[in-house]
């Protein structure tokens, strides 16, 4: 099968059992030991990673501390220290900021527990001789083991690897990791060989590569899925599109276990019985919506201040001070190519109280005049009640600035999106973000839930495909009431076409209908819904949307056509 259109390619390197791995990096005595990395939760203390021998002793991820002594044998040394899953996140990061030679955009997987890096590797591989020694040198420089790269034009048979397998080391434990620039969390990082646990697979998206690493990588063999295809890893488990547990046991109660027998079901009716996390694990596996590699290096803050050496009252220098702050903020965006999403601006009393305003934008804005008069409308209703002090500026959000093709002739110019732009700003400004939104469809067959409302500011996803497209423009009311009305309607025959309608009062005699419609949802969803909906059209030439529901038999009005 083919993948959708995609000239990315992406290399992810899965760390199996990553804290364990740090930690042993650090201390080796406790390679023979029953080491456990323990969290505290509501339940007590647990175990949330530990090594291969107190795996095979029987201890598994979610156990009671409390119960630990009754599998362990006499002799075991058991070590239990409390999980760092900052101190592991920053270790894992360190690794991939070592493999930016590689790639410039490196980055983690997400999670609370990331245990693999993600490569951007498009259009680098031939600078090192192809992906193949590409994938063999990356994982030589980790390991230290000079592995043999396979590509993938077949089938992958599965590894059924045991809980012990999945989280012990390669071969022995991990010895140590050696480095430039000191001791980072007790792992060193440097020129020589890493000696890590590490699983390396290529694939066109991150959820191929992402599965590929942890569910299709054989000890010692790197693996490469070639270009727009995946048949290869369709036989892989369920756990390969980075579901939640709660979705996974779901499936499983069903008798679903692979990514095939997924891909087999309805798309339409996942999100009601799953959530809509399936179709976007699917469409970020198959590379049917895009998904970013979050570098790993800290964000650059755009942060600007001033203070003053006395407490200011005067309103025209308080304007002027902001006015030049903002236009430095925006100097600093300039050479990135990068406009304001959202703006913090902070004024200091002289009794150290301060004051916070917050613009949010729709698109990314470099206009220090027009961010200036939105920052002008939110001072309005400010009244400081003591001397400025101190005045902060700083761009919470950031985004590419957009930039149009110009036209070859300057009398052709065409209108750009600005100006409505700056009118929903300035509405979102005036009114609040709650008050300026946009509809957004969601998948769901009922009618009245079919449509969301979010803020205009917010970032606009398009939904994934909800139902084939076999209805008519008319099919549809222009006009949906938010909530059906009920109405008064005679039927000549029982269960019937409406002939009568009544509505506020007045009579309406049905010349012309269309329908019935079957709409219902499923008996998963709770209340369970079902009604024949018809279009029908008055003597007066007026046409509503209505349905006979079915648990009771009446009526009610939905809609109308103007």
């Amino acid at each position: 099968m083919k993948l959708s259109i995609n000239a990315q390619r992406i290399a992810c390197l899965a760390f199996p059992n990553w804290p364990i791995q740090r930690l042993l990096a650090a201390k080796p005595e406790l390679a023979r030991t029953v080491l456990l990395l323990t969290e505290n939760t509501t339940g007590g203390e647990v175990v949330r990673f530990c090594n291969r021998l107190a795996c095979r002793r029987g201890i598994a991820a979610g156990m009671p501390l409390t119960e630990v002594q009754a599998v362990v044998r006499a002799r075991d040394t058991v070590v239990a220290e409390p999980l760092q899953a900052e101190a592991d996140r920053e270790a894992l990061a360190q690794i991939a900021i070592r493999c930016e030679r590689y790639s410039p955009c490196v980055g983690l997987e997400e999670g609370d527990y990331p245990q693999s890096a993600l490569l951007n590797m498009t259009g680098i591989a031939h600078l090192f001789g192809g992906e193949s020694a590409l994938a063999e040198q990356i994982v030589r420089e980790l390991t230290g083991i000079a592995y043999q790269t396979e590509q993938v034009t077949k089938s992958v048979p599965l590894l059924r690897r045991s809980s012990a397998g999945r989280s012990g080391l390669a071969g022995t434990a991990c010895k140590q990791a050696v480095a430039h620039n000191g001791a980072h969390n007790g792992v060193q990082y440097g020129a020589a060989a890493l000696h890590f646990d590490v699983r390396l697979a290529i694939g066109d998206t991150i959820g191929i590569a992402w599965a590929a690493a942890h569910f299709a990588v054989p000890s010692g063999k790197p693996v490469i899925i070639p270009a727009e295809q995946f048949d290869s890893l369709r036989e892989l488990p369920l756990e390969a599109l980075r579901l939640g547990d709660a979705q996974i046991k779901k499936l499983h109660r069903l008798g679903i276990r692979t990514i095939h027998q997924v891909l087999c079901l309805d798309r339409s009716l996942l999100p009601s019985r799953f959530g809509m996390e399936m179709n976007l694990r699917l469409d970020q596996f198959l590379g049917h919506r895009a998904e970013v590699i979050i570098p790993c290096r800290p964000t650059p803050k755009f942060q600007i201040e001033h203070w003053f050496e006395d407490g200011v009252k005067c309103s025209d220098i308080i304007e002027q001070a902001w006015s030049c702050l903002l236009q430095r903020l925006l100097d600093l965006l300039a050479p990135r190519q990068l406009g304001v999403r959202q703006l913090l601006c902070r004024f200091v009393t002289d009794t150290r109280t301060t004051h916070d305003l917050t613009i949010r934008v729709c698109k990314a804005v470099a206009d220090a005049r027009h961010l200036g008069d939105l920052l002008r409308l939110q001072l309005e209703r400010l009244h400081f009640d003591a001397p400025l002090i101190g005045i902060y500026l700083e761009a919470l959000e950031t985004s590419p600035l957009d930039r149009p093709q110009q036209e070859l002739f300057v009398h052709r110019q065409p209108k750009g999106a600005r100006p409505l732009a700056s009118l929903l700003n300035r509405l979102v400004s005036r009114l609040g973000r709650q008050a300026v939104v946009r509809p957004q469809v969601l998948p769901d067959p009922i009618p009245e839930r079919a449509v969301a409302f979010a803020p205009i500011t917010e970032e606009f996803l398009p939904s994934s495909p909800m139902l084939d497209p076999v209805h008519l423009p008319m099919d549809r009311p222009t006009c949906l009431f938010p909530q059906p009305v009920s109405v008064q309607v005679i039927a000549v025959i029982p269960d019937g076409p409406p002939s009568v309608l009544f509505w506020h009062g007045l009579r309406y005699d049905l010349a012309r209908h269309w329908g019935p419609e079957r709409i219902e949802s499923g008996w998963w969803r709770g209340e369970a819904v079902c009604r024949d909906y018809y279009r029908v059209e008055t003597t007066e030439g007026r046409r509503f949307w209505l349905f006979r529901q079915h648990e009771d038999q009446r009526w009610f009005l939905h809609g109308e056509v103007f």
